[in-house]
C-alpha cells in the first residue's frame, strides 16, 4: 500500500543492477516490481510500459500477465486488457475468463458468455490449481442455476483442514447467487477475520467487491458492503448491470 514510496527504491535498484553488471532476470524482475508499483500508484500507462519491456525481454512476470490485465479490467481499460489477454499463454483457463468479463463489461454479451460456458464444461481433473478460481467465478457469471459452483465450493471447504480466506469468499459468493445471504454474509465474516488474523488486511480486496458487483443483483449489494475495502466509497461508482 506504499506503492509511490517503492518505485525510487526500484530506481536505485536498478542504478545497482546497471553497474554491477546483472544477468538480465535479475532486470526484468525489476521491470515486473516496478511494472505493478506503477499500477498501485496509479500510473496506468507506466504499468502498461514496464510490462510491455518485460515481455519483449521475456521476463518472469511474463508468465503473470493477469496482475496487470485483472487490473486493467477493473479500470475499465478494456481494449488494453484485451490485448495482453491475448498474450497470455501460461493459463489459458485465467485468459478466457478475464476475456469473457472485459467483453461482459462492453456490451458482447453473446461471446462472454459462450466463453464462460466454455469454461464451465472443461473437466476440472486436468486442471491446475491458479485456474479453480476462474472455473467457479465463470459458474457464478452464469448464474449457477444448478448450483454446481457453489457444490464445488462447499466440497473444498469441507476437504481442507486450513481453508483460505479466498475459498470462504466463494463459497459465500456461491450463497449470494443462490440468494441466501444470511449465509454468504457468515461466510464473508469468516474470510474477513481470517485475513485479519494474517495481518493482510482488515476486509476483503476491493477487487473481489468487482466480482460482486457483476454476479448479483444490485438490490443484494447493499448488505455486503461493508465485508470489502472502498465498497462504500465507491458505491456511487458502480458498474451498470450488464
Amino acid at each position: 500500500g506504499r506503492a509511490a514510496e517503492a518505485l525510487p527504491i526500484l530506481d536505485e535498484m536498478e542504478q545497482r543492477l546497471e553497474a554491477t553488471g546483472n544477468e538480465r532476470d535479475d532486470y526484468t524482475y525489476i521491470l515486473g516490481l516496478r511494472g505493478l508499483a506503477s499500477l498501485e500508484a496509479g500510473d496506468i500507462d507506466a504499468g502498461i510500459r514496464a510490462f510491455e519491456q518485460v515481455i519483449e525481454l521475456g521476463g518472469a512476470y511474463a508468465q503473470h500477465l493477469h496482475l496487470l490485465y485483472g487490473r486493467l479490467v477493473h479500470l475499465g481499460r478494456y481494449e488494453d486488457a484485451l490485448r495482453f489477454i491475448a498474450q497470455d499463454m501460461a493459463r489459458p483457463m485465467r485468459a478466457k475468463f478475464w476475456r469473457a468479463v472485459a467483453l461482459r463489461h462492453q456490451g458482447e454479451t453473446s461471446r462472454s458468455r459462450r466463453l464462460l460456458e466454455e469454461i464451465v464444461h472443461t473437466d476440472i481433473s486436468k486442471m491446475d490449481q491458479p485456474s479453480v478460481v476462474e472455473y467457479l467465478l465463470a459458474h457464478y457469471y452464469l448464474g449457477d442455476e444448478g448450483g454446481e459452483g457453489l457444490e464445488i465450493a462447499l466440497r473444498a471447504l469441507q476437504e481442507q483442514p486450513s481453508p483460505s480466506w479466498l475459498l470462504f469468499f466463494l463459497t459465500g459468493l456461491g450463497w449470494a447467487v443462490r440468494g441466501d445471504l444470511r449465509t454468504a454474509r457468515s461466510n464473508f465474516q469468516l474470510a474477513v477475520t481470517q485475513r485479519k488474523s494474517l495481518a493482510e488486511g482488515k476486509l476483503l480486496p476491493n477487487n473481489y467487491w468487482f466480482f460482486t458487483q457483476d454476479v448479483l443483483k444490485p438490490e443484494h449489494l447493499d448488505s455486503l458492503r461493508r465485508y470489502f475495502e472502498g465498497a462504500e466509497a465507491k458505491s456511487a461508482e458502480e458498474p451498470p448491470s450488464a
